[in-house]
């Protein structure tokens, strides 16, 4: 397999999403989880779609979910007694998703 690209895509909105900026803290599920890179790898049949049409795609996608477009981050909050207290956030910076382009010299059909 060889990368061909890589870049960072940023959501597709103007004017910008009401959350962008804002740190949603993560729920009980979210608390949860496991902290954990999850790559997704898609392959399409020929005709495939340019890679420029699944970017773009993306970036819409992403413009509809703005949390999936921030980055997990820890804020610090004062409770009702003044004690500064630590928490998982979400910041929904709109940094974007990450994308690679890659070409592989096989045949994906076969098995």
């Amino acid at each position: 397999m060889e990368i061909t690209s890589s870049a960072m895509l940023k959501p597709a909105t103007t004017p910008p999403h009401p959350l962008a900026g804002e740190k949603v803290p993560l729920t009980a599920f979210d608390r949860a989880a496991f902290d954990v890179f999850v790559p997704m790898v898609f392959a399409y049949r020929a005709p495939a779609p340019s890679s420029e049409a699944v970017k773009e795609g993306l970036r819409m996608a992403v413009a509809a979910y703005p949390l999936a477009a921030g980055r997990l981050a820890v804020d610090v909050a004062v409770d009702g007694q003044g004690r500064r207290r630590r928490r998982r956030v979400l910041h929904v910076n709109d940094e974007g998703a990450l994308v690679r382009d890659a070409t592989v010299e096989a045949d994906l059909d076969a098995k």
